[in-house]
Formats: structure tokens, sequence, C-alpha cells
């Protein structure tokens, strides 16, 4: 992995802690604070229990047309996972350009989704997603070229998908 992914990897993973009250890095120990002050590390179980995928249909795309962003999280655990989105936030998706933020999906008119929760039975399947039209946040057409693209689902603690490389051509 470039130098690059990984400063962008954990550059989403900061801004989605800085969303929530706790943060773990996948893989490692999370540990979520209780009501009581004291804290568990269930977090680290509920991500590995957790599959977060971008989902492509091709790695090129027409600049201009719309894009179609899908993100399908999995339990892959044999019990059934609870999770909590306070703010109504459950996924956002990041795009960038050369390491730089090109297009938040949160920014868009049509957030927050508005749920509060959902359950995950073993091996049960969820997908999110949202049009880009090919714009900046400040509604600028983009240029063609390479862009990477990370979902995040906004539990506590977040949940970061894969990264999807991917062209827009002219």
């Amino acid at each position: 992995m470039k130098f690059g992914k990984i400063a962008l990897y954990f550059g989403l993973l900061i801004t989605a802690c800085m969303l929530t009250s706790s943060c773990c890095i996948l893989g490692g120990v999370c540990k979520t604070p209780k009501p009581d002050g004291n804290s568990t590390d269930t977090g680290s179980e509920i991500l590995r229990a957790l599959d977060v995928r971008i989902l492509s249909r091709s790695m090129g795309y027409a600049l201009g047309s719309p894009f179609d962003m899908k993100m399908r999280i999995t339990n892959k655990s044999d019990e059934e996972i609870e999770l909590e989105f306070p703010e109504g936030y459950v996924f956002d998706f990041y795009i960038y350009q050369k390491n730089e933020l090109v297009y938040r999906y949160s920014e868009d008119e049509r957030y927050p989704t508005g749920l509060k929760e959902i359950a995950l039975a073993p091996g049960e399947s969820r997908d999110f997603g949202g049009i880009w039209l090919c714009k900046d946040n400040d509604g600028v057409w983009v240029r063609g070229g390479r862009y990477e693209m990370i979902g995040i689902i906004n539990t506590d603690p977040p949940v970061l998908s894969n990264i999807l490389q991917f062209g827009l051509a002219d």
C-alpha cells in the first residue's frame, strides 16, 4: 500500500472518530465508553464481525454520467449485530483525487437518512448507496482522471470500507 493510501485511510478514520464518541482501528482494540464511565472492548468484536465493501460494476466510467455509489455491509458472525446511528447518518462516501477530497456524499441535501438503528442477522447484508453527478462539493464538474472512493458506516466506532480506485474518461 502506498504512503498516500495509508494517509488517506487514517485521515478518514480520524475524521470519523471526531464524529463519534469513540474510535478504533480495524483489527485493533476498541475502548467504547459505558454510561458508568468504564469501558469495554466490544467495538473491536463488532468490527471483526462486519465486512464493508464498495461495490462497482466497472473500474472506468464516462465523465458526466451519474456514478452509482453502492456499499454493502455484511454480518460475518454467528450472532445478530445491532448497529446504532444516533444522528441518523448511517453511511457516507468520500471521493478523492490525488489525496484531495473532491466529494463527500453527506454534504448532499438528501442526507441524513433518518435511520437510527439496524439489526443484521448472521450472514445478512444491507446495501446503501447514492448517486454522484461527477461534480465536486462546490458543484463544479470534475475532470477526467483517476479517483478513489471509500465508504464509511457511521456506527460507534465507525467502520470503513475498502478503497475503490476508478477512472473517469472524457
